[in-house]
């Protein structure tokens, strides 16, 4: 009967997916376009399957805009551009909002961080909450811009602005978490 029992340890599997190991590590900036593009793609389908379910909203916890900031400020100016972009197809892909307002969003996120990123300080928690906090009202303002072009005047009612308010809380908290969790990990000083 002893033949028949398993012997080997139990964690035999995670020995044999050892060489996962270095890519499952989600921060940003992790040195390969293609894999910042895989945990884009997951953090977007967190966004829109779990949270979706928790809120009743895709847009409510905004993870990649999170992402999306952290990216623009730690990576050289031409992959985080095309990570925006990335992430801009991504986001219209899962909504029903006009072709490139996510990308053009982003898109002046990504500009606007790279010209100001070396004069701020990223060890501190302020600069990026600040960051995350404007790119998410640009992101919303955006929003309301093309809501009163298309002439659906619901940024004019006190659920728009409840919402906003409430978008807003939740990517602070999520820069507040997202700062805590990478800065042991990434250097913030010295960002190409």
């Amino acid at each position: 009967m002893r033949g028949l029992v398993d012997t080997r340890p139990k964690n035999v599997l995670w020995k044999g997916l050892d060489w996962l190991r270095p890519y499952l590590h989600l921060r940003p900036a992790s040195g390969k376009f293609w894999l910042d593009c895989v945990y884009l793609g997951v953090l977007l389908a967190i966004q829109n399957t779990v949270f979706a379910q928790l809120t009743g909203s895709t847009m409510l916890a905004n993870l990649t805009g999170v992402w999306l900031v952290a990216n623009a400020v730690l990576l050289p100016v031409l992959p985080s551009f095309a990570l925006c972009l990335f992430g801009g197809f991504l986001l219209e892909t899962y909504s029903t909002v006009p072709v490139g307002l996510y990308m053009t969003t982003y898109w002046v996120v990504a500009a606007v961080l790279f010209l100001v990123r070396d004069s701020l300080s990223w060890r501190h928690l302020s600069p990026w909450l600040a960051s995350v906090v404007l790119a998410e009202l640009w992101v919303i303002g955006f929003e309301a811009l093309i809501m009163g072009v298309e002439f659906h005047y619901r940024f004019l009612d006190l659920e728009f602005y409840l919402f906003a308010v409430a978008r807003l809380t939740c990517s602070a908290a999520m820069a507040i978490v997202a700062y805590r969790i990478w800065r042991q990990r990434m250097p913030l000083e010295g960002i190409p």
